[in-house]
């Protein structure tokens, strides 16, 4: 009874995981209304001859990132698809091609670095052709973009993106599949939106139904989440969860860097936490040697309730609530951190 209470009590107060369980509504909205889809795959097919270069930043790398792993998996594109951060391209650090097509990821639109990239005075190199994946259809990127799509949130409240996520990749994967011709993919992203409702449920009552963590409890010296293939981009997104919403230092690691390399610093205070999706040959060892090293392994449900191409949305949902079960535990506003002020100041260039 009293975690059903408690339950209860965080599903009202929580901002974060109300938006979390409207990820579907938002996915099913978004692929409803393919909002510039069609403007966006014209712009690929008809310009992109070199590459296309997917990029964001935090949530949004994370992402571009789980895109193009999942196209890893998927039929071949017609020109090679890379993945950087915004800070890659913020720093000059790309030698762009005449026929380079930038399609970026920005819920706001206006992501300082893009801005700045696209806004940079004189003649050096910068990227001639320009696609946005977007909720925010009136903002600077959006006005600098030749082709856009909007995604469709559901009246997100909280600090951290959850939605956003969900819609911004879908669109994304959308778009990709249309214009490489994969219908295998492109049916993947039709079932997101049931994949998601699974995991949603899977995930119902964790981790509290486990007893842990109980309040007052000593939060983990430090987290380590794994994901093999486009779980790799889930991990890093259910690192920055337990960052920004638990507090607790935090890495995203790839299932056999988790096993050897992550592993070196692990201590019997610390937390792993395991993203195994369908399919997945390594979890269980990598789960193993952990364990074996003293951390608490926990196994985040509804990571494998859809295709593992669908791992960053999947794993979703329960990161959402460890990373808010272990913010209650230290009597911490997982919707309202501290450094949400920080963050706007760096990130964007309008608020």
């Amino acid at each position: 009874m009293i975690v059903s209470a408690a339950r209860a009590h965080r599903t009202v107060v929580s901002r974060l995981l109300a938006d979390t369980l409207a990820i579907p509504r938002s996915i099913r909205a978004t692929l409803d209304a393919r909002d510039g889809f069609e403007t966006v795959e014209r712009l690929l097919r008809d310009e992109a001859g070199a590459r296309v270069v997917l990029t964001g930043n935090g949530a949004a790398w994370y992402v571009a990132l789980g895109a193009s792993l999942a196209l890893l998996e998927s039929a071949p594109t017609p020109v090679p698809v890379v993945a950087l951060p915004a800070g890659i391209l913020a720093a000059g650090a790309i030698a762009w091609r005449p026929d380079d097509v930038l399609l970026a990821v920005s819920t706001s639109g206006e992501l300082r670095d893009l801005v700045d990239v696209l806004e940079k005075p004189g003649p050096g190199p910068r990227p001639q052709r320009v696609a946005l994946v977007t909720a925010s259809p009136e903002s600077t990127l959006a006005g600098r973009a030749a082709a856009v799509s909007v995604t469709r949130l559901a009246d997100p409240a909280a600090f951290t993106h959850s939605q956003a996520c969900a819609a911004n990749l879908v669109a994304l994967l959308a778009i990709l599949a249309a214009w490489g011709g994969d219908d295998d993919l492109a049916g993947v992203v039709d079932s997101a939106a049931a994949a998601v409702e699974a995991s949603i449920a899977e995930s119902d009552g964790w981790p509290e139904s486990t007893g842990w963590p109980a309040p007052g409890d000593e939060p983990p010296r430090m987290a380590t989440a794994f994901g093999s293939g486009a779980g790799w981009a889930a991990a890093l997104e259910a690192a920055l969860l337990l960052r920004e919403v638990a507090r607790i230092p935090a890495e995203g690691a790839e299932t056999r860097e988790a096993a050897t390399s992550s592993m070196f610093s692990l201590a019997e205070s610390d937390l792993v936490v395991s993203l195994r999706g369908r399919d997945d040959p390594l979890a269980a060892e990598a789960e193993e040697v952990c364990r074996g090293l003293g951390a608490r392994v926990v196994s985040a449900p509804g990571s494998g309730a859809g295709d593992r191409r669908l791992a960053p949305l999947l794993a979703f949902p329960a990161s959402v609530r460890l990373s808010i079960a272990l913010a209650a535990a230290q009597g911490l506003d997982p919707d309202a951190p501290e450094t949400a002020a920080a963050y706007y100041r760096t990130a964007r260039r309008a608020t």
